[in-house]
């Protein structure tokens, strides 16, 4: 073989031999990522940056003469001056746009088309199928025709649609177990790796990129794109039923936020990349005037769980896997931070992660403003029902004027309604609409009840009986308690709220400051 086509040749099992150890390697390929995910009106939006040390060619292949020789890796560098290799695994059927890949200088990298990574990923199958072609066998010539079958559709699935592939993936292994027990003898755990590697590349895509670096080098890259995300609908968990662990009145209050078109205050987001890596650290903002109160890594099949047993699970998870996580403590601020060290999954895992969020509002924010809104309609209404009949007459001369009056509370709600045309509209707690809301109602109530008994109590012109009996000074007391309620349960709401801000503050400088 010539040098040219030697040279060709390691090219191609070099990065064949990283996909190889992103896919199956026991430990991530990147020294670390770092994972900044923003969130906003149904879309997704990731940078990830990847710090990654290009292996040698001899350490990507150990087995090679050649990988050795000073000379020769020196002839491959000037003949490669680009390296194509893998840089991003992503689930099939998942829409992304506006994929780039940015190097150190900010230069963008050129990312390989669907013709180009379907062969190199076909590479990738070919590696683990070539230990069938050479297993000694005695089989006939129907199971040989079976095999050479199994070999065309396990090595056409990088180019199939999803469902295909996947179905593909199951034929071609299944004709393979067949001719195994037929006579077929593969060396031990081929058939596993077989199956493990086609059902991975049967769901997801491997993105390849050519890069300027040679083997042993350094270099940060940085990938950002575009993906679909409704953040107000959590996913549902690999197992169990739907509403496992969710409670009726939690769910109710879902449903009332979505109702009322209240922007969501629980992030689930999926993990990309902390599989490929050893050290990866997740990064997500808040909503304008909101804080994280909580932040946490949770397992998929635990979503819908109690927190408690959310950190049972995960804490097995790291135990199982050497693996550690921190940040969960560090809550508090207007950007989420969360570290793993060996988050690594199995390619037949179904333990996913998710990074877990929720967000409330900063005090004192719009709980002091609809606080304050509440108690005065609330004093205001006591007045009202007092003295009722001084004012609610037809013989009273300042009907009119008391009238206006009762608009007062009106117009501090409309104040107040301000605040959901600007851009914090999404930090407004659906108690604080509500209590929007009852200020409203007992001013319409207290209005048409000054109308009607003061027509009442003319005798030219009356009103139905039953209007006269739903607004009355009864009704006016009805909404005078429920107003002085709610004053006092956003009181509570306020002081709670900034009691809990101060301690995830004082947590997280305590620690600093010791």
């Amino acid at each position: 073989m010539t040098d040219d086509a030697l040279i060709k040749k390691i090219a191609k099992a070099y990065s064949t031999a990283l996909a190889l150890r992103l896919v199956q390697g026991e430990e991530g390929p990147f020294a670390r990522v770092i994972e900044h995910v923003e969130i906003d009106h149904g879309e997704c939006r990731r940078r990830l940056i990847l710090d990654w040390h290009l292996p040698t060619l001899a350490e990507a292949l150990p087995d090679h003469e050649k990988a050795d020789d000073p000379d020769f890796v020196k002839a491959f560098n000037e003949a490669n001056p680009v390296l194509v290799v893998p840089i991003h695994v992503m689930r099939r059927g998942r829409l992304m746009t506006d994929f780039t890949v940015e190097d150190q200088k900010g230069e963008h990298l050129y990312v390989c088309g669907r013709t180009e990574w379907g062969e190199r990923t076909t590479w990738l199958l070919k590696v683990l199928w070539a230990l069938v072609d050479i297993a000694p066998n005695g089989l006939g010539d129907y199971q040989r025709n079976r095999i050479e079958q199994a070999k065309r559709q396990y090595l056409s699935l990088p180019t199939e649609s999803k469902r295909e592939a996947s179905k593909n993936a199951r034929k071609s292994i299944r004709r393979l177990r067949e001719a195994s027990k037929s006579g077929l003898l593969l060396h031990p755990g081929t058939l596993e790796r077989i199956e493990v590697l086609g059902r991975y590349i049967a769901t997801r895509h491997l993105s390849w990129v050519h890069l300027t670096r040679r083997p042993g080098q350094t270099v940060r890259l940085t990938l950002s794109y575009r993906t679909r995300f409704a953040a107000e609908y959590p996913p549902a968990p690999s197992k169990g039923s739907l509403l496992r662990g969710r409670r009726l009145f939690q769910r109710s209050v879902e449903w009332a936020r979505r109702a009322v078109g209240q922007e969501p205050f629980r992030f689930w987001v999926p993990l990309s990349m902390h599989s490929f890596c050893r050290s990866y650290h997740f990064t997500m903002p808040s909503p304008t005037g909101t804080y994280f109160k909580e932040q946490r890594f949770v397992l998929q099949n635990t979503l819908r769980k109690p927190q408690k047993d959310q950190e049972k699970a995960l804490d097995k998870f790291c135990a199982e896997n050497d693996a550690q996580t921190l940040g969960d403590k560090d809550a508090g601020g207007p950007v989420a931070h969360l570290y793993g060290r060996n988050l690594r999954e199995a390619a037949t895992s179904d333990h996913l992660l998710y990074a877990y969020a929720y967000v409330r509002e900063r005090p004192p924010g719009t709980t002091a403003a609809a606080t304050w809104l509440c108690f005065f309609s609330a004093a205001f209404l006591w007045f009202f029902w007092s003295t009722w009949d001084e004012l609610v007459t037809a013989t009273t001369a300042g009907t009119n004027i008391t009238a206006l009056f009762v608009a007062l509370p009106g117009f501090a709600s409309i104040w107040f309604s301000k605040a959901f045309q600007q851009e914090i509209r999404s930090r407004i707690p659906l108690v604080n609409r509500f209590a929007l809301l009852l200020v409203g109602l007992s001013t319409f109530y207290t209005l048409v009840s000054t109308m009607i008994n003061r027509a009442v109590s003319e005798t030219v012109t009356g009103w139905p009986a039953f209007l006269a009996d739903s607004f009355s000074q009864a009704g006016v007391l009805v909404f005078t308690i429920s107003l002085s309620a709610m004053t006092l349960f956003l009181f509570g709401r306020r002081v709670q709220f900034h009691k809990c801000y101060q301690r995830l503050q004082n947590a997280v400088v305590k620690r600093y400051m010791s």
